[in-house]
């Protein structure tokens, strides 16, 4: 059994068995407590809650996707998880900051409900005026690759009556538009899964449409990195 095998049966299991409202919040906290339940220190994977004020950051809006009358400065939160993965092989680290969401179907190429302000953050990752003490200015702006800011997509597979977590590298995801409409607020993945892309070298995956394959990508011992949010194949 591969690891995102058995966090995706964890996963599920604590869902099943929860007292809470399925929802967004709810089940990114039983993701988290599901991945924890491998061990940091056999898998090097550890995801932390930063939900709310603790990620809130201000940036300057620039894209122009969403019609705005007042200030082009925006206070948004960055993510609800912080992963961070780590390489015993060279002792360095990688990072990406994911955004969850929730959706009770099973469509996996677009989500409802997108705050397009967010979405400009996570992708096109702009320098930030304001952030925690644990978020540099530049972080995003100076990153190797896009997935530093990603989006966790929630789901629900009828035909496994189980529950799914779709994963998209931000910079994979547009606005979605109406033809001679003003845009809505929903995002769309209009590529494939499992691409391997390339950034000067550097090998990144865009998208998986499983929770199992979004941990088996990130614990892949055939992968080390190289440097800050940098994978480099063996």
């Amino acid at each position: 059994m591969s690891i995102g095998t058995y966090v995706a049966s964890v996963f599920n299991y604590h869902v099943s068995t929860t007292k809470c409202k399925i929802g967004e919040i709810n089940l990114f906290r039983l993701l988290i407590e599901a991945i924890n339940s491998v061990g940091f220190f056999t898998h090097c994977i550890n995801p932390t809650e930063i939900h709310g004020y603790r990620s809130f950051v201000e940036f300057i809006s620039s894209t122009g996707w969403v019609r705005s009358s007042g200030t082009l400065r925006k206070r948004k939160e960055l993510a609800d998880i912080l992963f961070l993965i780590y390489s015993p092989s060279n002792h360095k680290c990688r990072v990406t900051f994911m955004q969850n969401k929730f959706q009770n179907n099973n469509c996996r190429t677009k989500i409802n409900k997108t705050d397009l302000f967010q979405l400009e953050l996570l992708s096109q990752r702009p320098r930030l005026t304001s952030a925690p003490m644990f978020i540099p200015g530049d972080l995003l702006y100076n990153a190797s690759v896009s997935s530093i800011g990603s989006y966790g997509l929630f789901i629900y597979d009828s035909s496994k009556c189980s529950y799914e977590m779709v994963y998209f590298s931000a910079d994979e995801l547009l606005p979605h538009k109406l033809i001679g409409s003003s845009s809505v607020r929903q995002a769309d993945f209009n590529n494939s899964f499992n691409v391997l892309r390339s950034w000067c070298g550097i090998e990144d995956i865009n998208a998986t449409d499983t929770l199992e394959g979004f941990v088996d990508r990130n614990t892949d011992p055939n992968f080390r990195w190289t440097d800050a949010n940098r994978w480099d194949k063996d």
